[in-house]
């Protein structure tokens, strides 16, 4: 990454959001990140979205819990499943 760039997790989802014009409460409610490392679950709390570990990924569920994930998924087809409410 370049020098000056974006190094924390949290720094890369801030800006992923505000280039998709994602920064009205109402829409970060409607905001979920998807992931399989901790890292992924403390950007998504420290931006104000919701989270969704993968268990297909590189992370632990024992981990997944530490980290306090909103949702375990055991893939991506489950985690699909929980963005879509089914």
């Amino acid at each position: 990454m370049e020098a000056g760039g974006r190094h924390e997790k949290d720094e890369i989802i801030q800006h992923a959001l505000e280039n998709l014009g994602i920064v009205e409460p109402e829409k970060l409610t409607r905001t979920v990140m998807v992931g399989d490392r901790f890292y992924d679950i403390v950007g998504a709390k420290n931006t104000g979205i919701a989270s969704i570990a993968v268990l297909s990924g590189f992370g632990s569920r024992k981990e997944f819990n530490k980290y306090e994930a909103d949702y375990i998924a055991e893939n991506l087809l489950e985690a699909c499943e929980i963005i879509l409410g089914e």
